[in-house]
């Protein structure tokens, strides 16, 4: 049994983008991380961040993230930011979304991934 952990379109600035001038200027992202994770109870009775997951190092490891380099691909990111939370944090499955704001007619383009604990 788990429960759930949200973080909904976190803004990161990052460089990124197939062409070469895309990426000379960092560019506004939104990430949005859905884990699960396990049962807060026990955090919820103690009221003790120790007994659960701590989202802020989640916010900031993402943020770091972003800002560590430039990329061509969305996927990139968001591979990246599912082996980070997946890797630091007691999450058995994770959702990334992240959205890009380039076409003026759209209102974002996104890729999702899903990955689960190896």
């Amino acid at each position: 049994m788990s429960d759930r952990l949200l973080i909904q379109d976190l803004e990161v600035w990052t460089k990124i983008g197939v062409p070469d001038q895309e990426r000379k200027k960092a560019q506004r992202i939104l990430i949005t991380i859905d884990a699960r994770i396990p049962k807060v109870t026990q955090a919820a009775k103690s009221d003790s961040i120790e007994k659960t997951v701590d989202y802020y190092s989640i916010y900031q490891g993402i943020h770091a993230i972003a800002e560590q380099k430039s990329r061509k691909l969305l996927e990139t990111l968001a591979e990246e930011c599912a082996d980070f939370v997946l890797k630091d944090f007691p999450i058995s499955k994770v959702i990334v979304t992240v959205k890009k704001f380039i076409f003026k007619d759209t209102d974002f383009v996104a890729i999702e991934i899903e990955r689960k604990q190896s």
